[in-house]
């Protein structure tokens, strides 16, 4: 059981991965982030994270646009203007990725936050869920202003991404 486990494991990560690149690369990013490891738990055919969303009436599309805006928020904090709002959500260019896989430490403690998380259930399997509660867990950055921009209550998704798991 403990090979058929990791192998879905793997699975999981490499779809995550990809989709978590894809996201970044969409939305003008160099490398994913935290933000991105979300919106790809969003898109995983695991639905716990979904569920989870659904349980607090929020949308993947919501989530989506949420992100757009904080990422347009913190540019015109520094005071960019230039990229608006529809700019950033659109598809931007897609290159091919090369290499090994790199990503920006929000996202590597996200991670290894969900890894361990999913550690402690039994049976051990990473689910789209566990990068939910440790995302509903961030005080700072970008995922912790989406949150806050969606007024999400922590506690409530944290509670109905540990019920999608246990489904």
């Amino acid at each position: 059981m403990a090979i058929r486990n990791a192998l879905a494991d793997i699975r999981t990560m490499n779809a995550l991965f990809t989709a978590a690149e894809n996201a970044a690369t969409e939305l003008g990013d160099e490398q994913p982030g935290a933000e991105h490891l979300l919106l790809a738990a969003l898109d995983l055919d695991d639905a716990s994270a979904r569920a989870a969303f659904d349980a607090v009436n929020v949308t993947p599309d919501e989530v989506r646009s949420a992100l757009v805006q904080v990422h347009a928020a913190a540019l015109r904090a520094v005071g960019i203007e230039a990229a608006t709002v529809d700019q950033l959500g659109s598809p931007g260019s897609s290159r091919p990725l090369t290499g090994p896989y790199r990503s920006t430490g929000s996202a590597q403690d996200l991670f290894q936050g969900a890894r361990r998380l999913s550690a402690s259930d039994k049976p051990s399997l990473l689910r789209a869920g566990h990068i939910v509660i440790v995302a509903a867990e961030a005080e700072y950055g970008t995922v912790a202003r989406l949150i806050d921009l969606l007024e999400i209550d922590r506690a409530h998704l944290t509670e109905a991404a540990r019920a999608a798991i246990a489904s």
